[in-house]
């Protein structure tokens, strides 16, 4: 791995440690359903070890950790200081740090022996990783033989199938929303702001492989295939947020957006108070002609599993 690599995804995983409270409170939040669906998809179950990588504050490793029960274990993962150290305050709120450990590592050289879990999960974190290809193939060689991977990424459904054509139909009607000022959407409208305001940053927002931006890039169920996994399904789910407040929609999207985040927290105080300005004039507007300030989010499912011995 090249020094460039290193120095991004420390310097990713350093971004989030000044905003990892605010992280934790949206991800219960937002991310927990999409958690739980994750879970569910890995058939995580009583006995079973579990590692999730890019594990963040925890909220999909303590999902599995209430699945596996105290026979099992749950190993949560993360470059963030800061994230780790909330996951683990979690971990002994929830009365799961029996099963539950945080450890800091990174996901493309994973410091396990062979063989070592039933279940791999990742929720959100593959689009991070400079080299997608890389992780797969050690999540794969982490995997006991039958072993079930599952990888939640950011992402709408497929547009061809029954749940695109209701969510196209959905953003249409959201799009004249917005169009006539009665809705704002998270996180776009930030990174729209954003770009509008600040420079580009000398390193990218996100890999390059993911266009820079951590879109759902195409391909993940051919890397997928070829790292070595077998019976890849994909499945999807969605939901809307609504967010009270001009500070809060600010919060969320200041946190969730690496893109947004990182050029805010290299810009010049007075650069991101002129963009915070905008932003909540913007938002009152909205909310002043009865709008909603919205937070449509969902991840698509890539199941798989590792061939049997």
């Amino acid at each position: 791995m090249t020094d460039r690599t290193e120095q991004f995804k420390t310097s990713d995983a350093a971004s989030y440690d000044a905003v990892s409270a605010s992280f934790d409170k949206y991800v219960h939040r937002f991310s927990t359903p999409l958690a739980r669906r994750m879970v569910a998809l890995a058939g995580v179950a009583p006995g079973h070890a579990v590692l999730d990588l890019g594990t963040g504050t925890g909220v999909a490793a303590l999902v599995a950790a209430a699945a596996v029960g105290p026979g099992g274990r749950v190993v949560g993962l993360d470059l963030s200081d800061g994230m780790l150290e909330i996951a683990r305050v979690n971990a002994a709120r929830s009365g799961l740090a029996d099963r539950a450990r945080f450890v800091k590592g990174d996901a493309e050289r994973l410091d396990f022996p062979d063989g070592s879990f039933d279940v791999v999960l990742t929720l959100f974190a593959l689009l991070h990783l400079p080299h997608p290809d890389d992780a797969l193939r050690e999540m794969l060689r982490v995997l006991k033989p039958s072993g079930a991977l599952v990888i939640g990424v950011g992402s709408g459904p497929s547009l061809f199938s029954l749940r695109g054509l209701l969510h196209r139909a959905r953003r249409a009607g959201g799009l004249l929303l917005e169009a006539t000022g009665r809705r704002l959407r998270a996180t776009a409208f930030l990174d729209r702001l954003v770009e509008r305001a600040l420079p580009a940053a000398v390193e990218a927002e996100m890999p390059e492989w993911t266009g820079g931006r951590g879109l759902r890039p195409p391909g993940i169920p051919e890397r997928i295939r070829a790292a070595g996994y077998v019976d890849i399904r994909v499945d999807w789910e969605g939901r809307i947020g609504v967010l009270d407040s001009p500070e809060e929609f600010w919060e969320l999207q200041a946190t969730y957006s690496s893109f947004a985040r990182k050029r805010l927290a290299a810009a010049p105080k007075e650069a991101v108070a002129a963009v915070r300005r905008e932003f909540d004039e913007r938002c009152r507007a909205v909310l002043a002609r009865g709008g909603k300030l919205v937070y449509p989010y969902g991840a698509a499912f890539f199941v798989a599993r590792r061939e049997s011995a």
